[in-house]
């Protein structure tokens, strides 16, 4: 009596299982599942992604009628009939895959989509019965056209390619509206086994496929026998298309996007389930002009990033990581970490501002060898070996870009002071010896360029952000950026006269012993600028009254740069792009002007200096 209790309750509680399942579930909130829509700070639409992927997500009310005829007939005959599971049709296809050596499946479209949502592929009794539960759960959420509508646009259709609209593009580089009914046989059949019956995987077999749907379609008067014939008349159009087509630049701000909303942990499975539309700091007009420049440059074997930051903001409004991204999607603005050279001199002569150097502080320029404790002897040179022999000033130190001077610096300061305020960017320092004077450290170009954004903006440092504000099914706000809150990394009295003294290398009047490094490519008193130079990289970092442009050329596998000119060249265009009359460079409380008076070519540099 106790053993047939204990078994009439045992029964009762497999009985009762899928019900409390199906209870216990949390209810079902889509949207546009896997969609992201990426837009611009004018609020219009850069792109779309399903999947992560470049993607055009279709409605319902898009999708031609008789498509859903022609999948349905082929897919779930009884999709407006069922509940989420077809009893009779899960019963048929388990006896034929068990007497049959072939297999049929038994899946509705529902049970398709609740696997593709929220389960995997493994073939286990467990994932049938969640599959029907799921499914079960979404026809109790959702409208049949809404089913419909996520089923075409979640469907995977071979070569990375996810939902109808993005499909017919792939394919046939056409709207679904516009495809023969040939065309849309094809893709159903794709659907049906991507890896078999993509034409670009095996045409023979996506051609019988797809006879086989037509003759379907036929046999169950979806279609007229003439429909049927007529189909195999009509031109096939079948348009090679590459996996990353119509994937360019811009692409490499996306990316970063997506990185962005992955660090701050907001691309939830459940946020990725509702769609995403993601506002974004990009300002078109200046990616597209700073594109245009790339485009046309020869860089040969070397690659290129740049970065554009507005002012006194953490707003990146432009970004490029690479000059092709269909060669190669790596982000050389945001992954590449490389030696910075000259580029944190600027940072070293702020540090000696603070410990008693003026502008005017002089020091020799000469060959030297330096005896360094627990180092050894440390050989510096200068760039095509051109020394000044005399005293110089921290000033035309900046200007010429002189190594002699940065390391004398480094040895007056010490090590400590240079390492705390690279840690301070929250960077990281990967150095901690004499090199450091000249830029041994590795940095990304973002990590280099908001940095300069803190000197350009007086001490202040604003975390570098491309996101504006996350929508989760395109109302609720999931995410909202601030893009005006920084912290204060640099004293303000001397970061202003560092900001001024980066007018230095585009002066003329400096010319002395060498040339400034950037006296061939002034754009206006507007600017201030810094280069860096390794045997493989090349950076230029500047700003004027309302942007921080960073920009570098080199090489990936670091081999010796032979055109280290470009990072120049890029710089300047951009600047001159960017550039406006008022002047940026106004007297400020803190700082007093003076003249530096050039004994060789007789004329005056207007700098300013503390009091």
């Amino acid at each position: 009596m106790k053993k047939k209790k204990i078994l009439i309750f045992s029964t009762f509680i497999i009985f009762l299982t899928p019900f409390l399942y199906f209870y216990l579930l949390d209810d079902i909130n889509l949207y546009h599942p896997y969609e992201v829509v990426f837009k611009d700070d004018k609020n219009n639409i850069i792109i779309n992604t399903l999947h992560e992927k470049k993607g055009l997500y279709i409605t319902y009310e898009e999708v031609p009628t008789n498509f859903i005829s022609y999948l349905l007939c082929i897919e779930d005959k009884n999709f407006f009939k069922h509940n989420g599971f077809d009893f009779f049709r899960l019963v048929k296809s388990t006896f034929h895959n068990i007497f049959s050596s072939s297999t049929q499946g038994g899946s509705t479209i529902t049970m398709q989509l609740a696997r593709m949502l929220f389960l995997n592929n493994e073939k286990t009794i467990t994932r049938k019965f969640k599959e029907i539960i799921y499914a079960l759960k979404l026809e109790s959420a959702l409208t049949k056209e809404k089913i419909l509508e996520y089923y075409l646009n979640c469907t995977y259709f071979a070569h990375g390619v996810y939902g109808l609209r993005t499909a017919s593009y792939y394919y046939f580089a056409k709207d679904v509206n516009e495809l023969s009914l040939y065309e849309q046989a094809m893709l159903i059949g794709i659907l049906n086994s991507p890896n078999n019956y993509s034409p670009y995987i095996n045409l023979n077999l996506a051609k019988e496929k797809t006879f086989q749907i037509l003759k379907t379609l036929e046999k169950n008067k979806i279609i007229t026998i003439d429909e049927f014939y007529h189909a195999f008349e009509t031109d096939f159009n079948l348009v090679k298309q590459n996996s990353k087509a119509q994937q360019g630049i811009d692409d490499y701000y996306l990316d970063a996007c997506m990185q962005e909303i992955k660090n701050n942990n907001l691309l939830t499975e459940s946020n990725y389930l509702q769609g995403l539309t993601i506002e974004t700091y990009l300002n078109n007009d200046i990616q597209n002009y700073v594109k245009g420049i790339i485009e046309k440059i020869n860089f040969e074997n070397y690659n290129t990033a740049v970065v554009i930051m507005e002012g006194s903001t953490s707003k990146v409004i432009s970004l490029i990581g690479g000059k092709d991204y269909q060669t190669s999607s790596f982000n050389r603005a945001v992954n590449a970490k490389k030696q910075i050279g000259s580029t944190i001199k600027p940072l070293l002569y702020y540090l000696a501002l603070l410990n008693g150097f003026t502008p005017l502080k002089e020091l020799t320029s000469e060959k030297t060898t330096f005896k360094i404790k627990d180092y050894g002897d440390y050989n510096v040179s200068n760039a095509g070996e051109i020394y000044a022999n005399r005293k110089i000033t921290l000033l035309e130190a900046l200007a010429m870009s002189d190594n002699i001077y940065a390391v004398k610096t480094l040895l007056a300061l010490g090590l400590t002071p240079l390492i705390d305020l690279l840690e301070s960017f929250h960077v990281d320092v990967d150095v901690d010896n004499i090199t450091l004077a000249l830029g041994a450290n590795s940095l990304s170009l973002l990590e280099l360029t908001s940095i300069y954004n803190c000197i350009a903006s007086g001490g202040i440092f604003y975390k570098p952000k491309l996101i504006k504000r996350i929508l989760k099914d395109e109302k609720n706000i999931l995410y909202k950026a601030n893009s005006n809150i920084g912290t204060r990394l640099l004293f303000k009295k001397e970061a202003e006269i560092i900001r001024h003294l980066l007018r230095a290398p585009f002066d003329k009047n400096l010319k002395t012993y060498a040339s400034p490094s950037l006296m061939n490519y002034y754009i206006s008193d507007n600017y201030g600028a810094k280069t860096g130079s390794t045997n493989s990289s090349s950076w230029v970092i500047g700003f004027n009254k309302n942007y921080t442009i960073g920009v570098y050329v080199g090489s990936d596998d670091n081999t010796y740069l032979t055109k280290g000119y470009l990072s120049r060249e890029i710089f300047y265009r951009i600047g001159k792009y960017l550039d406006n009359t008022n002047s940026y460079f106004n007297i400020t409380t803190s700082v007093t002007p003076f003249r530096l008076y050039n004994s060789i070519t007789k004329e005056h540099s207007y700098l300013y200096y503390t009091n």
